[in-house]
């Protein structure tokens, strides 16, 4: 069993490093850099780490911008970014830019609101 932790672990540092390293490389797969910052962020959001989390949910909705057509074709990504990033927002007391992140960029409002439902990947 301790051997099983330890190993998680290394496998979650290594995560973050190779996060750290692709976020500082020049990419054409903005849309890679999305879903793996996003996966990265939801990994550091189950550690309780806020501030990592909001780093790696920015360098997400960066490299969004540089996808083209991104709410068209890959809406549900971008509701679970968006949904992300005012979740982490609000928690970390930033109210006025939590509640401004999901709600103008939503296309329904039923939606918007059933993307807050309690999830499963809060510590």
């Amino acid at each position: 069993q301790h051997d099983d932790q330890h190993f998680i672990r290394d496998v979650d540092s290594l995560l973050f490093i190779a996060a750290n390293h692709l976020n500082s490389m020049p990419t054409k797969d903005h849309l890679f850099l999305v879903t793996f910052n996003l996966e990265v962020g939801q990994k550091a959001l189950q550690m309780a780490a806020l501030s990592s989390v909001a780093t790696y949910l920015q360098k997400a909705s960066a490299a969004l911008q540089r996808v083209r057509n991104p709410w068209e074709d890959h809406y549900d990504l971008c509701l679970e970014l968006f949904r992300c990033r005012s979740e982490v927002e609000l928690s970390l007391g930033n109210f006025e830019t939590g509640y401004s992140i999901v709600m103008p960029s939503s296309r329904r409002r039923e939606r918007w609101m059933r993307s807050f439902q309690p999830t499963s990947s809060w510590p």
